[in-house]
């Protein structure tokens, strides 16, 4: 337990540090994440690592973390305009073309993981990392919109509505993909399919019906505790559904989410998820995940193989943001002036990044190696999304300058 709250403080520290440094709070937190495990403390001072995470611990930071995780995407769920984002046609180009391009850089990471020695699952190689390549942090990217004043730019409208709907399609098809997975091994039987059944029947119903049955609760403190306690009763059913599934608890809880609409909600619920729910789910749960993902993970410099295998998903992450964008523009869907802040926009990954990946290897799609290079892919691409815009916001301004000086001679 000492080790969880020291976790817990550091984190708090670790995202000042970040915010003065004029990057989102959670990169501070998922470098931290990262350095605690043997990247580099497990690596100097495993003794130290051992002692404040004793394995015998592993349960319990396991059950926090997934606690935190399977909150942290009910919320994002629930903040998901479903209906308003599938009116989004330019998100929709976007989001499609973004999903060519992260399979097409999904089948070449994959060759390049044959070509090291790995022993790959072709088709699940290629899903499950389609998905880690095209996804998008919705949560941190909001912040990063809200902290540079770019709220009411129509860049940063297209990239929150298409990192939605990426958000939605990455957590449908990995929960695809994780129950076919364990289908073809022979670890699900019927207990699973109809699990899955009841996972996709229940966000239906749940879509159809939690409107009409929210406007009947009667205004007041006892109708907002009822909805709360639901919504956790219902969160904890999903969560419990998904991993009968043979997926992960955060598919069934991101189901859920977007079942149920935001506004419908009562305005006291609201505050209350909103402030005090995610508040504790930010800085109390969220740090456990990372410290779980870091001691997951493995050291990058042990081999060559190692490095080459985490350049190579630097490289094809902002890749995939470049060319969906890009692809965008042909099509028409994106105008050329707003192409280079929507592709800065994209790349942010961030904490869904780590969501998604931990998941993954939770359900036995991703091994450690890989894993590891793409939690290292999520901080360096989410932490360059503020120096990025920055540029071109510089070149930006100095194009009228450009133009007078053209002018004038």
């Amino acid at each position: 337990m000492t080790g969880l709250v020291l976790v817990v403080v550091c984190a708090a520290v670790a995202g000042r540090v970040a915010r003065h440094l004029r990057q989102p709070p959670v990169v501070g937190v998922m470098l931290l994440g990262l350095l605690l495990g043997p990247l580099a403390l497990g690596s100097v001072a495993p003794g130290v690592v051992a002692g404040l995470w004793p394995p015998s611990g592993a349960p319990l930071r396991a059950g926090v973390a997934e606690v935190g995780t399977v909150a942290l995407v009910a919320l994002l769920g629930l903040h998901l305009d479903a209906g308003g984002v599938v009116r989004r046609g330019s998100a929709a180009v976007v989001t499609l073309l973004g999903g060519v391009a992260a399979l097409a850089a999904a089948a070449v990471l994959t060759v390049l993981r044959v070509l090291l020695g790995q022993d790959v699952d072709v088709p699940t190689s290629v899903a499950v990392t389609a998905c880690a390549l095209g996804t998008s942090a919705l949560p941190v990217l909001g912040e990063i919109v809200r902290s540079r004043g770019l709220t009411d730019t129509p860049e940063a409208r297209l990239a929150l509505a298409s990192a939605a709907l990426l958000d939605g399609a990455v957590w449908l098809v990995l929960g695809v993909v994780a129950v076919s997975s364990a289908h073809s091994s022979g670890r699900t039987g019927v207990g699973a399919v109809l699990a899955l059944a009841g996972l996709v029947a229940g966000g239906l119903v749940a879509a159809r019906c939690a409107r009409p049955c929210l406007a009947r609760v009667r205004p007041g403190a006892a109708g907002a505790v009822l909805v709360l306690v639901a919504l956790a009763a219902a969160t904890a059913g999903f969560a419990a559904l998904g991993r009968a599934a043979g997926t992960h608890g955060v598919v069934g809880a991101f189901v859920l989410g977007a079942a149920v609409p935001w506004d419908a909600l009562p305005e006291p619920v609201r505050r209350v998820l909103a402030g005090p729910v995610r508040s504790v789910v930010t800085h109390a749960l969220l740090p456990v995940c990372f410290l779980v993902a870091g001691l997951a993970a493995r050291p990058v410099v042990a081999s060559v193989q190692s490095v080459v295998l985490v350049v190579a998903v630097v490289a094809l992450a902002v890749a995939v943001k470049v060319a969906g964008v890009r692809m965008s523009v042909g099509a028409g869907a994106v105008p050329p002036e707003q192409a280079a802040r929507l592709t800065a926009l994209l790349n942010t990954r961030g904490v869904t990044e780590v969501l998604v990946i931990e998941a993954a290897r939770g359900a036995g799609l991703l091994d450690g190696a890989t894993a590891t290079a793409f939690l290292v892919a999520a901080v360096v691409t989410t932490a360059v999304t503020g120096p990025w815009l920055t540029r071109i916001e510089r070149s930006e301004a100095r194009k009228p300058q450009h133009a007078a000086r053209d002018a004038s001679s």
